[in-house]
């Protein structure tokens, strides 16, 4: 007799579990596609593309007036190549620009004549510690307006990165408004299966007070913590809130 019972009440929890994870993911389809809409048109309205008319250079080569996004290596990188890119500042910036930069286990520094605007990853990278991967805000001072830009990236592992990314310009007002807006759909899937699997892994625990089988709830539940947080590293929203790009897959 209760034995029935236990099973009728873990059922219907599981029914009701299930119900209310139904009812949330359609939630989070609906509102992630408004979000994607919403974060893509914030993107193109506060941004600019800055991907063509690059000079690059590597293994002795020199690549001119090139496109980044249509640019493809003719081999792997081996660990500490070394690849090279230059383009002239546009004239019209507004006054605090940045150039977001993507880069993937690889060190960065740009400079113009005479200073160095932005430097990332080196001293780890002579050390023989880990690189990471992620986005890149490289502030341009006005004095910089004009001036050739020169990026340098040197591959931290064997195949660190295998093309080069989009580059854009933004306004330094909104910079971490533009990037929490493109990424805005993605981190909200991300803390959604986290909060989801905190969600089922306490109604494991309640469970233990009426049934000794809750092993399924909790593999459940850590599971979905588990790919929340992998969902936020592998798309970089991680850095809407730790800027250790380490963390980043």
């Amino acid at each position: 007799m209760n034995e029935n019972r236990l099973k009728k009440i873990e059922e219907k929890k599981w029914r009701e579990l299930c119900i209310l994870v139904a009812f949330l993911i359609g939630l989070l389809l609906v509102a992630g596609g408004l979000m994607f809409n919403y974060g893509k048109h914030v993107d193109q309205i506060q941004s600019q593309s800055f991907n063509k008319g690059w000079t690059i250079e590597m293994d002795g080569k020199t690549y001119k007036e090139q496109d980044l996004n249509a640019f493809r290596f003719s081999g792997q990188l081996k660990e500490g190549d070394e690849v090279v890119m230059s383009h002239r500042i546009p004239e019209d910036l507004n006054w605090n620009s940045a150039l977001r930069v993507q880069t993937s286990h690889s060190t960065i520094t740009a400079s113009i004549p005479g200073r160095i605007l932005y430097t990332y990853g080196e001293d780890v990278f002579v050390k023989g510690g880990m690189v990471g991967s992620g986005y890149h805000m490289i502030q341009i001072p006005e004095s910089a307006r004009g001036k050739m830009l020169t990026i340098t990236m040197i591959s931290a592992t064997d195949n660190g990165f295998s093309c080069l990314y989009d580059m854009r310009i933004i306004s330094g007002e909104v910079a971490n408004q533009v990037f929490g807006a493109d990424h805005l759909f993605m981190g909200s899937l991300g803390i959604f299966l986290i909060e989801i699997g905190f969600l089922i892994l306490a109604f494991s625990f309640i469970s233990m007070i009426y049934a000794k089988k809750t092993i399924a709830f909790t593999m459940v539940g850590l599971s979905s913590i588990f790919m929340g947080t992998w969902t936020l590293c592998v798309t970089k929203t991680i850095q809407l809130f730790s800027n250790d790009l380490t963390f980043n897959l």
